[in-house]
């Protein structure tokens, strides 16, 4: 879980993740327990499952691993824009819809050794939005 400092608990901004702005995240240097190699997985509602390997580096920090994974989050969005599956989804995503901006990742999720489930949430003001 990527917990930070104030009354909403948990998520961290991707946005702010990949760009190194880790202000709020609790232990932000702390090594995290995982994998060398992982297989990240997004389920996105009205979306195409999606997944892709990563590679960590020994001694992988909470900080670290949250800018890796809004990497890869920002890399799902680009590859899932021509992937929807319906075109009245409330769960849009690019431009004009949901962005990287709008996601807060909140954790990641053993499925198996070696495959993670991302948790994402999106800002609330977004959703009315869209």
């Amino acid at each position: 879980m990527f917990y930070i400092h104030g009354p909403r608990g948990c998520g961290i901004s991707c946005n702010d993740a990949l760009n190194g702005r880790f202000a709020g995240l609790q232990d932000p240097d702390a090594l995290v327990e995982c994998p060398r190699s992982m297989m990240l997985r997004v389920m996105w509602p009205d979306y195409e499952p999606w997944s892709a390997t990563i590679l960590l580096h020994p001694g992988t920090s909470r900080a670290d691993l949250a800018m890796c994974v809004s990497l890869y989050a920002q890399r799902f969005l680009d590859e899932s824009l021509t992937k929807c599956l319906r075109d009245d989804t409330r769960w849009r995503l690019g431009p004009g819809a949901i962005t990287l901006s709008d996601l807060e990742l909140v954790g990641l999720q053993p499925v198996t050794a070696r495959d993670w489930q991302v948790h994402f949430r999106v800002r609330q003001a977004t959703l009315q939005a869209v």
